[in-house]
């Protein structure tokens, strides 16, 4: 069984954008995108997210760097996470369970997303130097997050 993934590829794209004005902090922009599953019961929920799930994990983040010659670092942060399509065809007491795993599955990929934000700062104190090598250690801090928490599990990202 699969849970959550972390980054697939980080990117780093350095624009050729100036900018007038210093910035003390990177820029971050989240985005929550949401695939719809379908189910009654948990193993029905179960079912639909490993057929829906960006490549058959639970949930997926990716984040990606940008930076212009001046070193104005934003990060874009997306989230992909499941939601029932119907919850009114759902009973309470799966609800409640879901309900849950959601709430931690969140928990865990900001972990993913401040990841991101923490390479963003990085980069930026190094004046965008070594942006490349930053930026893949920082996305194999996510690697191996997945392998500490089972990629959520221990962090309570499940279905029972």
């Amino acid at each position: 069984m699969k849970f959550a993934k972390a980054l697939r590829i980080p990117a780093l794209i350095l624009g050729l954008t100036s900018t007038a004005y210093a910035q003390d902090i990177p820029l971050m922009q989240e985005n929550w995108l949401r695939y719809k599953v379908n189910g009654t019961d948990i193993p029905g929920l179960k079912h639909s997210i490993s057929i829906r799930g960006p490549d058959g994990f639970w949930a997926f983040t990716e984040w990606r760097l940008r930076a212009t010659e001046l070193c104005f670092v934003t990060v874009t942060v997306n989230y992909y996470i499941p939601e029932i399509r119907d919850r009114s065809a759902v009973p309470a007491n799966v609800l409640v369970k879901w309900d849950r795993m959601i709430e931690n599955l969140i928990t865990h990929e900001k972990k993913h997303g401040q990841n991101g934000f923490e390479a963003a700062k990085e980069v930026m104190a190094n004046k965008c130097e070594n942006a490349v090598e930053i930026t893949k250690r920082w996305a194999e801090k996510d690697r191996l997050l997945d392998q500490k928490t089972r990629h959520g599990v221990l962090d309570g990202v499940f279905l029972e």
